[in-house]
């Protein structure tokens, strides 16, 4: 393998090194696999034994903001069966950078190595990468973890419809909250304040959809001749930034904090509604932002 160029960070370099097992970590946020397979560990294990250290190819690690260990990205099975034939140290590509970058390169991992991947652990890419840029285009995520454009459509809008359940699970917890007190008024806010939530969450879901839809429109009109595209008049560009600002302003406007101001009664800085937005708390003077403030 083709050594990297070597970036220095603490006693990190990045770069094809020999790595001690002890500062490797196995962060289960980075974990591709549904599930682990034991028989690929043991297998694993045994062509360690016999063959050495060179005997499989080198995990993919991440040193997330100068930690001092590095997880996992690539490799799971093969850091399990190094410890099981009594290694010490593994070859791995180091890589230096932030969580959507382990979020990014564990999302790739298994595509064209390793145990064949179950569907479970495709959708698992997916959520990956999407955690990694959530504005991925569903092209975007297809051709990064080696699945079908139609697959990717597949897992959002089953990631869209778990989204509103969560939302009315939500919705129904708060209740059940506000309806243990005693106090009619803290009741009337809290279901208020719930349901509001509730229902900017479920607009927020229904938009994550149109991505995917406006996704399937131009996928379907990539094999149709001029003549019979839908979307000839379609600025996907133009589309694709309104959906996001849509998105980014709607999870702006829910129910942030109780009003600083008021304590949560109601007044003219919270529109009488007794919380705020992000945006209106962070707007708030600091000398008002204290004290009465209840993060929901």
């Amino acid at each position: 393998m083709s050594k990297t160029s070597k970036v220095a960070t603490n006693d990190w370099t990045a770069g094809a090194q020999s790595v001690p097992l002890r500062l490797i970590q196995l962060d289960k946020r980075f974990q591709a696999r549904a599930q682990h397979s034991f028989d690929a560990v043991a297998d694993y294990a045994e062509e360690w034994s016999a063959g050495g250290a060179d005997a499989l190819p080198p995990v993919r690690l991440v040193v997330i903001d100068n930690a001092p260990a590095a997880v996992v990205v690539d490799g799971w099975h093969r850091v399990m069966a190094a410890e099981r034939a009594g290694f010490t140290s593994i070859r791995a590509e180091v890589l230096l950078g932030d969580t959507a970058l382990a979020f990014r390169e564990a999302a790739a991992a298994n595509t064209k190595h390793g145990v064949r991947r179950t569907n479970a652990d495709k959708r698992m890419s997916v959520g990956l990468m999407l955690q990694a840029k959530p504005t991925a285009t569903a092209i975007e995520v297809a051709a990064h973890c080696g699945v079908t454009r139609q697959f990717v459509y597949d897992c959002m809008e089953k990631s869209r419809a778990a989204q509103s359940a969560l939302a009315d699970a939500q919705y129904t917890r708060d209740l059940e909250v506000a309806r243990g007190s005693a106090d009619d008024t803290a009741v009337d806010k809290l279901a208020n304040t719930a349901r509001q939530t509730r229902d900017i969450e479920r607009v927020i879901a229904c938009v994550v959809g149109a991505q995917a839809q406006l996704d399937a429109l131009f996928e379907a009109d990539s094999n149709r001749d001029d003549k019979n595209r839908s979307s000839v008049y379609v600025n996907k560009q133009a589309v694709e930034m309104d959906l996001r600002n849509a998105i980014t302003s709607l999870r702006a406007a829910k129910p942030y904090s109780t009003c600083t101001v008021c304590g949560g009664v109601g007044c003219r800085a919270c529109r009488n509604t007794g919380w705020l937005s992000v945006g209106q708390y962070k707007l708030l003077p600091r000398t008002q932002a204290s004290g009465a403030e209840n993060v929901l």
